[in-house]
């Protein structure tokens, strides 16, 4: 018989004894001289003055169908006597076992009250702390106190990382460098000894470590606790495992945390940046006798690579530019400044404005830059004189322009130089055209003919020249809304793939 088993019927008389004791006096009292409870060895408990010499009956005292002592009559026999010795035998086997779950609860309850204690400790502490490293050093802080040990170290590596980070309290900060990697590595609880860890971490007599699970993350880590007076045991490893559970919900709550700032922070750069452009590009188009001009850029994301501008100073011609430089986002938007502060600045500067020259002048100062990234700019640059109607240009690569003369059908017409950024010079020539009344010039990026259906049907240049032929006499700023309009109806409210900048220049009557 095991001891255990033998001392829970010690601890049930222990603590029942006045039921005991009025068991046996029920005996007593129809007659017997003594009632004895005995283990398998020896008497525990005795009632009456009996000796035990006299006759008696005894029945086993069983629990969960293990025989665990005896419960003895004297003085008294019979079979209703016997049937009710059997019945009360029976009853104390069920208080042994009645007695064992609650004392089992009992003890899973106060791990349970220990955990939940620890857990409510580390909140409080811990709650008003959003950054993770904070979080984390208090964690291994709580963890060594509660657990009472002379280290607590809590790991965690993200996997696109060589190193793991270490939060650390108390001593041992050599030996926790050399173990953590290991530990980390093995990725499994440890409740080592002495015995165990002489070998392998001298100056540690006792290691509990647990992993620590970061749902939904690349993120492993684990919490270790070193050397507590004796050794580790079950109900720290409860603890621990609880504490490590809080340190998951920590790194999660964490990582949400600058999660949410990062995207704060990239949302107010790309609102900033997108303001930025906004404010680079002409608010309004100069007033130039002759013209009816509008212009309008839509990006695609926050801000794009498509440009536009006006550059008009008395007594020199006006100069129009648009171009758009190939991809989307920051990286355009970027070379997007570069190219129009490169274009306006050659022709605020240049002594004899000349489209073809402000193109190749531009076109040498960024080369370098555009070959580092890997990218280009279709641009076209024209010039406007009042006194001569005439409008001369340099495309680089540039689609779709259109040109409608008056009272003709609307027309493409072709880029004749290569996109800035393939060579140092653009090889441009320079063109003209007439701009008297009633003629128009439609200057688009390829976000417009280029847009797509839900069915997957280009808009095409031939809608656009066709559709510029239908709206091609209103005035510049009706026209270009119907182009927007017409595009947008197209796609039928899917998302926008690509930037849509357009410039329209309206030849009207001279006041």
């Amino acid at each position: 018989m095991s001891i255990s088993a033998i001392t829970i019927l010690q601890s049930l008389l222990d603590a029942q004894p006045r039921r005991f004791t009025t068991l046996a006096q029920a005996w007593l009292s129809g007659g017997a001289s003594c009632v004895e409870i005995c283990d398998l060895q020896r008497p525990l408990a005795r009632w009456g003055a009996g000796a035990a010499g006299d006759a008696g009956m005894s029945v086993l005292i069983c629990y969960r169908r293990d025989p665990v002592g005896e419960l003895r009559v004297y003085g008294t026999g019979g079979l209703a006597q016997h049937v009710r010795l059997e019945a009360d035998a029976d009853m104390i086997g069920q208080m042994l076992r009645l007695n064992t779950e609650v004392d089992a609860v009992t003890g899973e309850l106060v791990d349970t009250q220990d955990q939940l204690l620890a857990l409510y400790q580390i909140n409080r502490s811990a709650g008003g702390l959003l950054r993770l490293n904070e979080a984390l050093g208090l964690l291994a802080d709580e963890a060594q106190r509660m657990l009472k040990s002379e280290a607590a170290f809590v790991c965690m590596r993200d996997h696109g990382d060589s190193q793991p980070t270490i939060y650390q309290a108390g001593q041992h900060t050599e030996q926790i460098a050399n173990l953590h990697q290991q530990l980390l590595d093995a990725g499994h609880e440890q409740l080592l000894g002495a015995a165990e860890l002489r070998t392998r971490w001298p100056g540690i007599r006792s290691l509990l470590y647990v992993p620590i699970v970061v749902r939904g993350a690349t993120i492993s880590g684990g919490l270790g606790l070193i050397n507590r007076p004796g050794t580790f045991s079950s109900p720290d490893l409860k603890l621990a495992r609880a504490i490590a559970e809080q340190a998951g919900m920590m790194i999660e709550r964490g990582l949400l945390y600058q999660d949410q700032i990062d995207r704060t922070r990239m949302q107010t750069e790309m609102d900033l940046a997108r303001t930025v452009q906004r404010n680079l590009l002409p608010h309004f188009p100069p007033v130039v006798p002759g013209l009816d001009l509008f212009a309008r850029s839509l990006p695609a994301l926050h801000v794009g690579g498509d440009f536009f501008d006006f550059v008009s100073a008395p007594n020199r011609p006006l100069v129009i530019a648009l171009g758009d430089v190939t991809g989307k986002g920051i990286p355009a938007a970027l070379l997007m400044a570069m190219v129009r502060t490169a274009l306006r600045g050659k022709t605020n500067y240049l002594p004899d404005l000349d489209p073809v020259k402000i193109m190749d002048r531009a076109s040498q100062d960024l080369y370098a830059d555009f070959t580092e990234v890997g990218m280009f700019a279709t641009v076209f640059v024209g010039m406007y004189t009042s006194a001569e109607r005439i409008l001369y240009y340099a495309n680089a690569g540039h689609a779709p322009v259109i040109y409608r003369p008056y009272g003709a059908l609307a027309r493409l017409l072709e880029a004749d130089g290569v996109p800035m950024g393939v060579l140092d010079d653009t090889l441009c020539t320079l063109q003209s055209m007439p701009m008297g009344p009633g003629d128009l010039l439609v200057l688009a990026t390829d976000g417009f003919n280029e847009a797509f259906s839900p069915t997957g049907e280009m808009f095409s240049i031939e809608r656009l020249l066709t559709l510029v032929d239908v709206i091609g006499d209103q005035p510049a700023a009706e026209i270009a809304e119907a182009l927007f309009a017409a595009v947008a109806a197209f796609c039928a409210g899917g998302e926008q793939s690509d930037d849509q900048t357009l410039v329209v220049v309206k030849g009207v009557p001279t006041p």
